[in-house]
């Protein structure tokens, strides 16, 4: 199942949370790790070689050797136009999770690395990216709390990462944190979740009014496996929320919001007047 971690590259949390959660449904329903990769990622997995061809471009034009590259200065921060905020540092603290920090720059760098398809949604809602950025430092933290770098699925995830092509352009933290998070909702969510045969009947009961009468308890089995899974993941992330001390810039926050606001509206009403 963790091949399918060799195919995110620079993606922000929300979506390596995604990635998790979803290999970890397919898994339920026993498809391939191909399978797993080719419907759950496309837009990365496309994104992902878009960024490969531009470096293979790049490398073509003027390969540097050993010594050169160790000699280069680290590459420039990267400021996207769209949503740079030309009042606010980079440096600007927009959250805090016990004692570690996330700065401006740090959602510069999730929407940078989002599929360009999803930019212009994401535009629209900077707050869900430090939301999602929050998140994934709660998840580490609480990995590492736990001890799950110790542990024989986080050491297994991150060697298939490592042993990837595509882990030479990830950053060493990015592998850990992908591993760190993808141990941890195995190890604490899915091996407790109850997924036994009386409590997939007894969710299929509270369900089965809302299903087509020709769909028996057999073939939505799978489908019931996901939805638990899915609440458990979500109300594990949501205590995370409860045990951490978080700080968030409240104003940054309602300030991206009511910026947003207008444009929704127009976008809804265009809408309106399309139909």
């Amino acid at each position: 199942m963790t091949a399918i971690f060799s195919h995110c590259k620079r993606v922000f949390p929300l979506i390596i949370v995604s990635c998790v959660y979803a290999a970890t449904l397919f898994m339920l329903s026993g498809c391939s790790e191909e399978e797993i990769a080719s419907a759950i990622v496309p837009e990365i997995v496309q994104q992902m070689h878009e960024n490969d061809s531009e470096n293979d471009a790049d490398s073509d034009q003027e390969p540097d050797d050993e010594n050169d590259r160790q000699n280069e200065e680290p590459e420039p921060k990267i400021i996207p136009e769209e949503i740079h905020d030309p009042d606010r540092s980079p440096d600007t603290i927009l959250a805090t999770v016990d004692d570690k920090k996330i700065v401006l720059q740090d959602v510069y760098d999730e929407f940078t690395a989002a599929p360009a398809a999803k930019r212009n949604e994401l535009k629209m809602q900077q707050h869900r990216l430090l939301e999602s950025l929050v998140e994934g430092k709660m998840m580490t933290l609480k990995a590492k709390e736990l001890g799950i770098d110790e542990t024989d699925i986080y050491k297994e995830t991150r060697q298939e990462l490592e042993k990837s092509p595509m882990a030479d352009n990830v950053p060493e933290e990015q592998i850990e944190s992908i591993a760190l998070m993808e141990a941890l909702l195995l190890s604490e969510v899915v091996e407790k979740a109850d997924l036994s045969e009386e409590k997939l009947k007894e969710v299929y009961s509270s369900y089965k009014h809302f299903l087509p009468l020709e769909l028996d308890f057999e073939e939505v089995k799978d489908e019931i496996k996901k939805l638990i899974v899915r609440d458990q993941i979500t109300q594990y992330i949501q205590s995370l929320q409860v045990e951490y001390s978080v700080d968030i810039d409240t104003d940054w926050v309602q300030e991206k919001k009511a910026k947003a606001a207008p444009q929704k509206n127009k976008e809804n009403n265009n809408g309106k007047l399309d139909d």
